[in-house]
């Protein structure tokens, strides 16, 4: 697939290809900089969030998920998604963020974000036009929309009704399923500091998988 120029400089920064490790200095070079920028602005609960503001937990998730062996063994076209999805799966905590009765919220930050990245993708790295490209940020976009989900999945009621409607996203962006959202998830848990915090989201994303394994969804929408 033929990518511009800005998008090619940026997969050389990613941990594909076989490198195992992230060049940020490389990354902020690029129209992400400007992003990483503004995240490193912007604060979090730090009863959910001990390490501080959204870049900090970011790279935090960027780093725990590119350990993952399932990421590891993916194939080099997962891991863009994936990497992608995590290196901008907060990004809706720039313009959500708020101070709300002494604490710092987020509210609707996942739709938000995967908004944020959609324009970003398209307009700054050219993820348009081909039918490929189209896919690819697709999928990105979906990991970020609903990328909060798992770890609430078992206490809700509708939990199975809405595993299925999120798979279905992969009928028209195939790099997306719900193996890819709960991997995220689980970095995205392991990304940052809040002592049983961590455990009990953890804990709930791997019953959410196992949930989405029995429904038969996991790698693919269900086939009606």
């Amino acid at each position: 697939m033929q990518y511009n120029e800005k998008f090619k400089k940026l997969l050389n920064s990613f941990p594909i290809n076989g490198k195992q490790s992230i060049d940020w200095d490389a990354i902020k070079i690029t129209a992400l900089g400007t992003v990483l920028d503004e995240m490193a602005k912007t604060m979090q609960n730090p009863e959910y969030h001990a390490e501080g503001d959204v870049f900090t937990h970011t790279a935090m998730v960027c780093e725990r998920l590119i350990e993952q062996e399932e990421y590891i063994n993916s194939p080099e076209e997962d891991k863009t998604v994936l990497f992608l999805a995590a290196i901008l799966h907060d990004i809706g905590k720039i313009r959500c963020t708020r101070l709300e009765e002494g604490k710092w919220v987020s509210p609707y930050h996942s739709s938000v974000g995967a908004l944020m990245a959609r324009e970003l993708l398209w307009k700054e790295f050219g993820l348009c036009g081909d039918p490929e490209k189209r896919e690819l940020r697709e999928s990105v976009c979906n990991l970020i929309r609903y990328h909060s989900f798992p770890p609430y999945a078992i206490d809700d009621r509708n939990a199975e009704r809405k595993i299925l409607k999120i798979a279905a996203n992969g009928e028209l962006s195939p790099g997306f399923s719900m193996r890819k959202l709960c991997l995220l998830e689980r970095a995205d848990g392991m990304g940052r500091i809040s002592g049983d915090g961590v455990r009990d989201q953890l804990g709930k994303t791997e019953c959410c998988q196992m949930l989405v394994e029995e429904l038969g969804c996991l790698d693919a929408p269900f086939g009606f």
